[in-house]
């Protein structure tokens, strides 16, 4: 017996409805929108944002989108179902400045924003037992610093533990200050149990070093012990323990020293002659001799040294330093001109040239991925490979982030080295490297005192400062920045 027409006809209603309805939520689910005007189906895109601190609100175009997932491995943010064209963007938090971006949805595209840090209104300061400082140095260990001071003509170092709040040991130098050479810094040894200071005689301004140990509390006159009374460029040995390297002149020397026996240092041997000056990394030992040619060897001792490359540096240049990250990224700065020298071994080419002039200082990130370089007044980020993250800046490509103009000071990378703290003036001031519709740059505080000293610890989420609090003597004090950051569930 037949089913009656209008059973059948139910049924294939039910089953084209089905088909229909299924076809759209697939549509949906893959991207793809009705729109209605031009009557036909649009791929849309998305937004992923990650965010510090986490708890944030979005809104796009000032409105709560649809549909937002949180991916709780990496606390991102992922908004789903964007037509194609430009949106904008706010993250806010309570307590915090909000952020602002345009962004350029695309169809079939997530547009990525990583690392997106909103700064507090206000942060609360650590204060330490520390104070008449003038600077400090960061030790290996991330909870140690050597703090100086200078009364007349006695200079004092003290070693100071933040995380018992006290001063483990006190260095004093009589008729001597501290060295007047902006790029010097006290040199801490691999272990962080002793210390290299740059000094200068308070009667005639002449250069030595001390040594200074933690173990037994003593210290050394370098001009004392050494053959060689005017030395530079003291580094410790990045393995063996109490073993120092010098330049003499133009030669390198190393030599140990073992307070506990007289005399307190071996005779010092030669690594190398012609020098300029010298770097540590991981895989050994690099030169600059003063002919500009670039040496390298795996063993820091010097024993077999192997030409990397030359510069192409002016006759005249003497006054320089050495920065490599590994074998395929070093920089040289001039100092004599101010001017940055490249060699950069790519994925995709050979890059050796003359960077830029007029620059004071230059450091690579942890990952070797992008070089931090500035004069007074400006700071740019040169790649030296490809970055993957989104706006995807490609190799050998500089990037001007901020130009200012009063002198600019305390430059660094910030954790997540998508971000350049730096001070100007009496404010501590953050700016980030996606410049996409430009870049946001936000205040995180303002100090009481011009020309203070900051220290970003990464590990700990702590940036260090020397300030003065109305009647106060200068002292140690941190805030936490970026905030820590927990899972969301």
């Amino acid at each position: 017996m037949k089913t009656p027409l209008p059973r059948r006809l139910f049924f294939w209603t039910l089953v084209a409805s089905y088909i229909c309805m299924t076809t759209l939520v697939l549509l949906y689910v893959f991207g793809y929108h009705r729109d209605f005007a031009a009557k036909i189906f649009v791929y849309t895109g998305s937004i992923s944002i990650k965010t510090n601190p986490s708890n944030t609100t979005i809104l796009i175009d000032g409105h709560s989108p649809r549909s937002r997932l949180i991916n709780i491995i990496n606390n991102t943010y992922h908004i789903r179902n964007l037509r194609a064209r430009k949106y904008t963007v706010t993250v806010t938090a309570d307590g915090y400045k909000p952020w602002y971006k345009e962004a350029i949805v695309h169809s079939g595209v997530a547009t990525e924003f990583w690392n997106v840090i909103l700064v507090r209104d206000t942060y609360e300061r650590t204060y330490y037992n520390l104070d008449h400082v003038d600077t400090f140095f960061p030790a290996p260990k991330e909870h140690l610093f050597a703090a100086t001071r200078q009364v007349n003509n006695l200079h004092t170092v003290r070693i100071f533990n933040v995380d018992t709040d006290t001063t483990t040991h006190t260095f004093l130098f009589s008729d001597m200050r501290f060295t007047s050479d902006p790029r010097a810094n006290i040199e801490w040894s691999p272990d962080s149990r002793a210390i290299a200071i740059p000094l200068e005689k308070t009667a005639d301004g002449t250069s030595d070093y001390a040594v200074a140990f933690m173990e037994n509390n003593t210290t050394h006159l370098l001009s004392q012990i050494l053959p060689h009374p005017t030395i530079r460029a003291v580094r410790w040995d990045p393995k063996e323990k109490n073993s120092l390297y010098y330049i003499a002149d133009t030669t390198l020397y190393r030599t140990a020293l073992n307070t506990a026996q007289q005399p307190a240092i071996t005779a010092p041997t030669t690594v190398a002659t012609d020098v300029l000056a010298y770097d540590f990394t991981d895989d050994g030992i690099y030169i600059l001799t003063t002919t500009h040619t670039l040496l390298h060897d795996r063993d820091v001792r010097g024993t077999n040294t192997k030409e990397l490359t030359t510069f192409d540096l002016p006759p005249t240049a003497r006054d320089v330093r050495l920065d490599a990250y590994d074998n395929t990224r070093i920089i040289v700065l001039n100092d004599t001109d101010h001017e940055l020298f490249l060699y950069n071994r790519g994925a995709y080419n050979i890059y050796k040239k003359k960077l830029s002039h007029n620059i004071v200082g230059a450091h690579f990130s942890d990952d070797g991925k992008k070089l931090l370089y500035y004069s007074p007044f400006e700071i740019f980020i040169y790649y030296t490979r490809d970055w993957d993250a989104q706006p995807q800046p490609k190799e050998d490509t500089v990037q001007p982030i901020i130009r200012y103009s009063q002198v600019l000071d305390n430059i660094n990378f910030s954790k997540d080295y998508a971000h350049v703290l730096y001070t100007v003036g009496t404010d501590l001031k953050i700016t980030e490297l996606d410049n996409r519709a430009g870049t946001t740059t936000e205040t995180i505080l303002t100090t009481h005192t011009a020309q203070t000293k900051m220290i970003n610890r990464h590990k700990q989420n702590l940036l260090y400062i020397i300030d003065r609090d109305d009647d106060m003597p200068r002292r140690l004090q941190s805030i936490v920045f970026p905030e820590k950051q927990f899972l969301q569930f």
